[in-house]
């Protein structure tokens, strides 16, 4: 486990880090407005996302124990990507004017190559984690993030704007797609079963649609946002929302081997350990959201210009919603464990319906911030009781009080009612300690119920 969450840590730490590295300069080169339209792009290119992918990386997952389906998914990928690309690019390009922003045809081409290079990247590294190829995972990842860097860096200097943005992603997506490609078939060679690729389609086909409502939650708003208070307040919505990121990422080391083998342990009937992984996902949840949120308050006025400077006010419930949406990826093993993935795309259906009707009808920020609120911890508390009626799991939850004391905190600083680097900087700190002391002492009872096992 240290082993490999190491890898994965240096995988996160390079890619993502570099895409930190890359906001700044974004702030710098674009102008709020531009940063305010890259928002928007962005939440357009996540509902993509989760169409080109067609749930295909969770169903990988849920088969990792047949590491003969690695040529089948990918084969099926190539395929969906290349019949999606077809049939969507010509629809996006005819109604690409009529979208929030002023989004031009030829972005919408280049976000769509990177899109496509994105998910079969995802594909490869997702069958890395399942092969237990930690080192694959982190080489692809730097490959990516090295790219990234230095091609947004050349295309911001030689064309600042969008058009920079969106061709340096292309031109570093693509060549690591092929060479991930190329490494994936060297262990698992391409093959196409009619009746397996049917099953796959089967179970990804309602997660692919899933993914689509889950946008609801989290991108459906921004365009709303962007007519309630202009571009230039979105522009700052987004950046708090990178910082958010910032926390769900600081879990992917731990995450990436975890939720890879909970199926694993529950295949094994091994319920004692699985519940404690579970537990030390969320404490590890917990000390991401503490140190993003100091890190941001500290960073955003020394990084980005004064314009940008508002989303400080922005950011605690944008960490409230990233800890919802975490929450719920976190404690919903259940669901996830049955042979099909309609349950998931039934409940998701329901909070979809609800915020595809409300969120129109808010006539101020604060209000659409608090249905957020309601709507993604409301999902988050629906999933876990339905998958509890899949897979009864008797979690340690008297353990997880750090997780509920950091998320009351920041409830309150959205509110106002209290300052974080005031009076209460030694409580965030202590808490933390708290948290990574529980977290240690927790994760060797882990390994020790492993080598008692074994």
């Amino acid at each position: 486990m240290g082993r490999a969450a190491l890898w994965y840590g240096l995988a996160t730490l390079v890619s993502r880090g570099t895409g930190f590295i890359i906001l700044p300069l974004y702030g710098h080169f674009l102008t709020v407005s531009e940063y305010g339209q890259m928002g928007l792009l962005s939440a357009f290119g996540s509902l993509l996302s989760g169409v080109l992918l067609m749930g295909l990386s969770d169903t990988s997952l849920r088969y990792a124990s047949r590491p003969e389906c690695g040529g089948q998914v990918l084969a099926l990928s190539l395929v969906v990507l290349a019949s999606l690309a077809v049939l969507l690019t010509p629809v996006l390009l005819l109604v690409s004017g009529d979208l929030p922003g002023d989004v031009l045809p030829r972005w919408v081409v280049l976000l769509m190559l990177s899109l496509i290079a994105g998910t079969v990247i995802t594909l490869t590294q997702t069958w890395a984690r399942i092969d237990n190829q930690p080192l694959a995972f982190a080489l692809i990842a730097l490959a990516l993030g090295t790219g990234q860097l230095l091609w947004v860096c050349l295309a911001l200097w030689l064309s600042p704007g969008i058009d920079g943005v969106l061709l340096a992603g292309v031109l570093a997506s693509v060549p690591v797609a092929l060479g991930a490609i190329g490494w994936h078939l060297k262990r698992h060679p391409l093959c196409w079963r009619p009746s397996e690729a049917k099953a796959l389609l089967r179970y990804g086909a309602p997660l692919a649609v899933s993914a689509m409502l889950i946008w609801v939650l989290n991108g459906y708003e921004r365009p709303w946002i962007a007519q309630l208070v202009g571009l230039e307040t979105l522009a700052a919505i987004t950046l708090a929302g990178q910082f958010a990121l910032v926390a769900v990422l600081l879990c992917e080391p731990f995450n990436l081997w975890w939720f890879a083998n909970r199926f694993r342990l529950l295949d094994e009937e091994d319920y004692w350990r699985h519940n404690l992984g579970t537990l030390l996902a969320l404490l590890w949840l917990c000390g991401a959201l503490i140190l993003t949120y100091i890190a941001a308050i500290l960073l955003i006025p020394l990084l980005f210009p004064a314009p940008l400077h508002e989303a400080k006010q922005h950011l605690p419930w944008m960490l409230l919603l990233a800890g919802a949406r975490q929450i719920t990826a976190t404690c919903n093993v259940g669901i996830y464990y049955r042979p099909t993935g309609d349950a998931v795309l039934r409940l998701n259906i329901i909070w979809a319906l609800g915020a595809l009707v409300l969120i129109p009808l808010t006539e101020r920020l604060d209000s659409l911030i608090a249905l957020m609120m309601v709507l993604s911890f409301g999902r988050a508390v629906h999933f876990h009781l339905a998958s509890q009626d899949e897979v009864n799991l008797r979690y340690p939850w008297l353990l997880g009080w750090p997780l509920a004391l950091t998320l009351l905190m920041l409830v309150a600083q959205w509110w106002g009612a209290i300052d974080l680097l005031g009076n209460l900087m030694p409580v965030w700190f202590g808490l933390f300690a708290v948290v990574v002391l529980l977290g240690v002492s927790q994760a060797r009872r882990f390994r020790e119920g492993r080598a008692c096992q074994q």
